[in-house]
This record gives structure tokens, sequence and C-alpha cells, in this order.
């Protein structure tokens, strides 16, 4: 099954509004990166270091907007990435969900696509990807 964004205001004639990011990476350096370039790109970010954390954003009286897009590690500790990812898929959320990774598998492949992950990339080619994975969701 495959999920995509759905931009509600995407006909209108209006100022495009604000796009949400949420990302959740233990490593501190990636989190980094994924900042740098989402806020280059004219998004919001929300960083988290566990996939518990990024889960929390989603709860009721949270502060943090509902992302319109989310980039998950695989290999968190606790809850890796697609059991993160299926977790959001069961609170219902239907924006696109990002997995990366350094030690991609095709069994890990596979588990994220019954998760719901829209697409699944590794980390070596992480700025080039992201880069058009967020300008493919942001020119519809």
């Amino acid at each position: 099954m495959m999920y995509s964004m759905v931009d509600a205001d995407q006909n209108m004639s209006h100022a495009p509004r604000e796009r949400y990011v949420l990302v959740a990476d233990d490593d501190a350096g990636t989190r980094r990166l994924f900042e740098g370039l989402i806020v280059g790109l004219g998004a919001k970010v929300t960083l988290t270091t566990s996939g518990e954390e990024a889960l929390a954003t989603m709860s009721p009286g949270s502060s943090v907007h509902s992302p319109d897009m989310i980039f998950l590690d695989m290999r968190m500790p606790n809850l890796d990435g697609i059991k993160t990812a299926h977790a959001f898929r069961e609170q219902g959320y239907k924006g696109p969900i990002f997995i990366f990774t350094s030690g991609a598998t095709l069994e890990k492949k596979k588990e994220s696509e019954v998760a719901g992950v829209t697409r699944f990339f590794s980390k070596t080619v992480l700025k080039k990807d992201l880069l058009r994975a967020l300008l493919e969701e942001y020119a519809k």
C-alpha cells in the first residue's frame, strides 16, 4: 500500500501554507543534517531522538503541528523506524513516511512497505534523496 501527501489547498490561489516535517533519529549529526536541509527548503522541522518521542508529538495536547511528512531512522533504540511508522499509521496518519538507514536489506524494505512506509532509502545518499523526496512531495 502506498501513501502520498494530500495537499488540500494545492489548487487555491492564495499563498502556500507552511510545511511541517517531523524527523526521528538518535544520531545528533543526522538530525542536524536534516534540519539544515529542511529549513533550507523553507519548511519547519521538529527533531526527535526516538520513535517514542516522535509519536508523542502527535499526542493530544502536543504543541507540535501535525507533520506534512515524517522521516524516521530505521535503527533507533526501543522503537525502530518500522514500528514507529506502523504506530503512526495505526493512529491514522495519512501523510508520507520515509525511512532511512545505513544498513538496508531487502527484508527490512519489505517490512517497511507492510508498515505503510512511503519510501525507503540509504543514509549514504541521504542528501540527494532527501531533497528529491521533499521536492517531489512539495511539487504537488
